[in-house]
């Protein structure tokens, strides 16, 4: 888990320490854009490192957690129909 999480907020350091050396410089439309578009995708990958430990947990963890979400999805399915 923490191996994945290294990996997934990894890229959030190195687009932070970019922006923050290329703030003062000059920047074309597109690379404002592109630039943009690398920060989403990097925000992204911060979420998902954020929901880790629930999929980790749910495919590996033990028999109880999994058995108490399935109860959980069956209570919401459940009262809806």
């Amino acid at each position: 888990q923490i191996i994945l999480l290294t990996i997934f907020t990894l890229p959030q350091v190195i687009e932070k320490f970019y922006t923050t050396l290329t703030m003062n410089t000059r920047k074309s439309l597109l690379h404002i854009t592109i630039d943009k578009f690398i920060y989403n995708l990097v925000l992204l990958l911060t979420y998902l490192a954020s929901g880790m430990p629930f999929y980790i947990y749910t495919l590996s963890g033990g028999s109880v957690f999994r058995r108490t979400l399935m109860n959980l999805l069956e209570k919401i399915l459940y009262r809806h129909n």
